[in-house]
């Protein structure tokens, strides 16, 4: 069976006027740098759903481009809890003498 070795290109090259190439380059360059970035494994796959028209000889070909782009892990923040439900930076039980005597002392009461 002969077999046209360009025909794969020659067929996505055409899907939708060149937008899925087109797709497929932007989309190949994210995985790229996420992989890059991440040092995880990117994921690009082309999907192609080919439908006959039996009675015309023409084929519909549907395409479909589906990715899976590692992320940034995510830092985590370390916040301390306060007795009345807040939230702070530094530890409340760690504060020197001077910082809750400062913290305690109600405006006018001097």
């Amino acid at each position: 069976m002969d077999t046209n070795p360009d025909l794969f290109n020659e067929v996505v090259a055409s899907l939708r006027g060149g937008t899925t190439l087109a797709e497929l380059s932007e989309t190949l360059t994210e995985c790229v740098k996420a992989s890059r970035e991440t040092g995880k494994v990117s994921t690009l796959i082309l999907e192609l759903k080919i439908k006959a028209q039996r009675s015309t000889g023409e084929y519909e070909l549907a395409d479909r481009i589906k990715t899976k782009i590692p992320e940034m892990e995510r830092g985590v923040t370390l916040l301390f809890g306060t007795p009345d439900g807040g939230l702070e930076r530094e530890d409340p039980c760690a504060r020197t003498s001077h910082q809750r005597r400062m913290l305690n002392a109600r405006p006018g009461s001097a």
